[in-house]
């Protein structure tokens, strides 16, 4: 098991893929410290799907801390709990995207990729005022 600590060597993350959250965390902070509500997080995520045409994907909330994109036998499920960061909303249709696209769901250097540009285009768009 690893740990990351920060400069005070408090204990930020301990898990398998911590590193790659670490990264994320580190590279949009702004992302992940914004927090929705259940009606803003289905609109961003009607948003997302319409525009990068991500199908058969729905969206459900449950009360535990992270979120979890996972494969069914009629399409994708992405459970996020019901005060969602923007970030994490984005980390779980990013994995369902790389899934349709390339049969992929790891944590790799394109799952970073189609998260930058996920956040890029709701930059972009405007989408950070309906939070």
């Amino acid at each position: 098991m690893y740990e990351y600590k920060d400069d005070d060597g408090v204990i930020i993350w301990t898990g398998e893929r911590l590193k790659f959250y670490w990264l994320e965390h580190e590279t949009f902070p702004e992302a992940y410290s914004v927090r929705m509500d259940i009606q803003k997080t289905k609109q961003i995520f009607r948003k997302l799907c319409r525009h990068f045409k991500i199908r058969n994907t729905q969206l459900t909330f449950w009360n535990r801390k992270g979120g979890r994109a996972r494969s069914l036998a009629y399409g994708y499920e992405i459970l996020v709990p019901e005060d969602c960061s923007f970030g994490l909303l984005c980390h779980e249709l990013s994995h369902i995207y790389n899934r349709q696209r390339c049969m992929k769901f790891k944590h790799n250097k394109r799952l970073m990729r189609t998260l930058k540009r996920f956040i890029a285009y709701c930059k972009k768009k405007n989408h950070w005022r309906l939070i």
